[in-house]
Parts: C-alpha cells; structure tokens; sequence
C-alpha cells in the first residue's frame, strides 16, 4: 500500500493502561518503517456504560471480549476514513494459533506411546503441571481440540447449572456440529483439520461477527485481504508441515509461511515478537472495578429468577477477600456470564424499552482519548 499509494497509508492503533496488553509502541515502529499516517489512542473503558450498548448492538449471545477494542478502534479509525482493511482470517489460513504448532507436535507422537503416556498422567498428583492436557491424549481428536477451547468442560456441566435446567439439556452435545466437521475431513492431518473447522466455525461465527457488527455499528467498511479465496485455497493445497514448519517454531510464533514472506518487509524486532491476541485485562477488571458490577447483575433478582445456573456455582465465582477483589481468576467466565445476563435483560426482559434506554444513554459516550 505504502509504495502503491501517492499519500501516506492512514493507520489506527489503541493503547492500554496495562502495559502488558499496550502494543502501542510497536504498532509506532511498524507505521515510521513504512512512514504512515498514524493516528494512536490511550484509551479508557467504561464497560459500565458500554457493555449494555454492545450487547444490543451484537443483536445475540456474544462474550468475546475483544469486541470492546474493535468496537473502540472502529469508533477512532471512522473519525478519519470510511473503509479499512484488516488482518482477519490470517491466523486461520497461515496456521497462526498455538494449538496448531501443539497438535502437529503431539501427533508426531506414535499412537500406542500418546496412549501409555496419557493412562500414566492418572498416577501423577492434580498439582503436577500437564497432567490435564496429557489426560486427553485418551480422547478423539476432535473432542480433545474442542474441549481446549471450552470454558465449562462437560464434567462441570452438573454443577454449572441448576437441578431443573440441568434435567433440560443433559443430553444436549452443544458442539455436535464442530464434530461432524472434524469428522468429514478425517483424511487430514490434525493441523489441516483444524484450521478447516476454526475458518468454519471460530472465524465464521465469532471474528468476523466480531468485526463486521463493531465497524458497522460505527459506518466503518472493513475488507479482510487475507481472506480472498485465490489466496485460501493455494495456501490450503500446501503441505500442513510447511505452516507450522515441522513442528519446529517456538511457542508463540505461528504463520511460519506469512512471516517468511513478510521477512523482507518487516523490522526483525517486529517479525519475531510471540504472537498477540487484540486481547483486553479483563482479569485485572474483575479483580476491581467490574467485580462489583457483575455481582450486582448476576445475583440480580431478575438473574436469579431464571433459574439456570447454581447459585452457589456463581456466588464461588464471586467470592472476594473481603476488599473487593475476587479470590480466583475466573475473568473469562464471568464474563460470558455477564454478558448472557445482559443479553437476557435486553432481549428477553422488555426488549423495547431497553433498547430505547440503550441506544440514547450510551450510543454516544462511554471512551476517555489521550493522544
């Protein structure tokens, strides 16, 4: 873009108050390498206020907690284009997530050793680090990729929920369609497998649902050049091997293919940072300010009333230690819970006068910008 365009490309990127999470000063490297027009954004949440509206606004169930920047980033980027292009699709199609580099290694393993390994992790102590992982060598492939992902294994299912939902949906296989895809494309390697299930399902259903509804939400146009379906399809008919390179890449450091590529146009400092989700501390919010905010709505009189999840599940979820600060990090899953909560009191509890309450409180506050 730089070398095609008469003027600087315009790019966006927003910074947290974690420097952990803060990428801000090499998205900096990366814009005066190619001498863009960059525009950077320190940005503070306030999920309170923003929460309820994005929760209208994604319409469903929707609990990745990365659509606060994107809707942020979105919000920032309009204020200076109409249309813009993102990275989407490239972890999916250069195999660029850490269980893909950890599959194609466990699969190098001979079944009958994977075996013997697995049924040995029974004598080892709970404490013993990968005892869990090594438990499910035991299980089929697909099973095993989809329980990594889950927040609430199927063994917790008992007592996530109440008695009389539990009784409803016992039988119920939420990822039965994930296994049917795993299981039609069993010529595969694991590798190949699973990136054809993630684009049909992880990238289908929550990234670019993701994106496309915070752009919009914000008359923002998005394009996904890694997703063209000449580039999908060449890269698909390649060895599995050639994208995580033999297994041999460090942790952290997927798209082996992309990255060679991008090997004369990147820094090297930038090429070999360990990859990076657009993730947010929402471990270090639940542990303050939102703490007291999730307890709020989800022992809300109007939570409890549904009766589908056990109280005392929920109040261990909540525990504090006395200052406001949860005992355990279970960030993520009070945060699906929070939001299915909100999703419940939006849509199903008086839909029209939420959205009304919604819409003019929120639609045009809730960011803090320091540039």
């Amino acid at each position: 873009m730089s070398k095609l365009m008469t003027q600087p490309v315009k790019t966006f990127s927003i910074g947290f108050e974690e420097d952990s999470f803060n990428e801000l000063p090499h998205a900096r490297k990366v814009a005066q390498h190619f001498g863009t027009d960059h525009h950077e954004f320190f940005v503070k949440y306030d999920l309170v206020s923003i929460l309820p509206q994005l929760v209208w606004d994604y319409d469903e169930p929707f609990a990745d907690s990365s659509m606060l920047p994107t809707y942020y980033v979105s919000k920032l980027a309009r204020e200076h284009v109409t249309v813009a292009l993102s990275g989407d699709g490239g972890d999916e199609i250069f195999g660029g997530y850490e269980q893909y580099r950890r599959e194609y290694q466990i699969y190098q393993i001979p079944r009958l050793l994977r075996g013997t390994m697995a049924r040995a992790s029974y004598l080892l102590p709970d404490n013993v680090r990968g005892k869990k992982r090594l438990r499910t060598w035991l299980r089929d492939y697909g099973t095993r990729s989809i329980e990594a992902a889950m927040l609430f294994p199927d063994y917790t299912r008992a007592e996530l929920y109440s008695n009389d939902f539990y009784q409803l949906v016992e039988g119920h296989m939420p990822f039965e369609r994930h296994l049917g895809l795993y299981h039609a494309v069993q010529h595969l390697n694991p590798t190949a497998r699973m990136q054809y299930v993630d684009t049909l399902t992880y990238l289908t259903d929550d990234i670019l649902v993701k994106v496309d509804k915070a752009s919009m939400f914000n008359s923002l146009e998005t394009r996904a050049p890694l997703l063209d379906h000449h580039l999908a399809e060449y890269v698909a008919s390649l060895n599995p091997s050639l994208r995580v390179n033999n297994g041999r890449i460090r942790e952290g450091h997927g798209k082996h293919l992309l990255k060679k590529v991008a090997s004369e146009l990147l820094p090297p400092e930038i090429l070999e940072r360990p990859k990076r989700g657009f993730a947010v501390p929402i471990n270090n919010w639940f542990r303050t300010d939102m703490q007291s905010y999730a307890h709020d709505v989800l022992n809300s009189s109007k939570a409890k009333g549904r009766n589908i999840f056990d109280q005392k599940m929920l109040d261990n979820l909540l525990r504090t230690d006395g200052g406001g600060k949860t005992l355990t990090n279970h960030s993520e899953v009070l945060w699906s819970l929070l939001c299915l909560e909100l999703w419940f009191q939006t849509y199903m509890d008086e839909p029209g006068q939420t959205a009304a309450k919604t819409n003019t409180a929120t639609r045009s506050s809730s960011y803090t910008i320091k540039k």
